[in-house]
């Protein structure tokens, strides 16, 4: 959807590193190279600034990584945060929902 246009959406900083690992873990590293070009030309891209995570550490949150994926789609005025981890995050005006979902909604 926001490679056609119909969307816009943004990626966190800090997703490009644990994607990279992962990819590289089960694949070649030119693999793992063309994720992030891809990643990188489709999404854009939240800074992880100090007020992000700021307000991460603030938040007192037992999965810190979740905290700043939170905070980063506060920043940019997303109205849905996508996860394949619901828990975790606060029910607030931010739905979080996993992609099938947000998907068969839209």
């Amino acid at each position: 959807m926001i490679e056609l246009g119909k969307l816009e959406g943004f990626i966190s900083a800090i997703n490009f590193n644990n994607i990279n690992y992962l990819v590289q873990r089960h694949f070649d590293p030119s693999v793992a190279q063309r994720a992030m070009e891809i990643l990188a030309a489709t999404f854009k891209t939240v800074p992880l600034t100090q007020e992000i995570l700021s307000k991460a550490i603030a938040s007192h949150k037992n999965d810190f990584e979740n905290a700043i994926q939170f905070h980063s789609a506060i920043s940019c005025q997303a109205t849905h945060l996508l996860t394949r981890n619901g828990k975790g995050y606060p029910q607030t005006a931010l739905a979080s929902m996993t992609p099938d979902d947000f998907l068969c909604r839209h």
